[in-house]
């Protein structure tokens, strides 16, 4: 599902979601980071408890996030952020490269072994 968001060149992924437990916050996080796309998370405020709704940049961290309650959260999606430089320009492209390069071994296609 993420490799597609990459095909389709997203650059926010909003998340609407009812979490169960304090991990959803963390692997939120680990979506933005990894993919190196801003996540928004729309969330109910009876898992304020949990986690509250906000705006997660691409390396991770949280732009905006409310304090609890039904509140509002407005941030904007900067590529020329300087802090965001890494996660954008160098470890977005990086991947992708390194995911296209890496397709043919997949399914064993490129390996000796397999062509036996």
């Amino acid at each position: 599902m993420f490799s597609e968001y990459e095909r389709l060149g997203v650059d926010c992924l909003l998340l609407s979601a009812y979490p169960v437990d304090s991990i959803f916050e963390t692997k939120a996080q680990a979506y933005a980071s990894i993919n190196a796309y801003w996540v928004a998370m729309s969330l109910p405020s009876q898992t304020a408890h949990l986690v509250n709704s906000g705006l997660i940049g691409p390396d991770g961290g949280y732009l905006v996030q409310v304090s609890g309650g039904a509140e509002l959260v407005v941030g904007e999606l900067d590529r020329e952020a300087p802090g965001l430089n890494v996660a954008l320009n160098l470890a977005r492209p990086w991947r992708v490269c390194g995911y296209t390069q890496l397709q043919p071994y997949e399914f064993g296609v490129a390996e000796p072994i397999s062509r036996s």
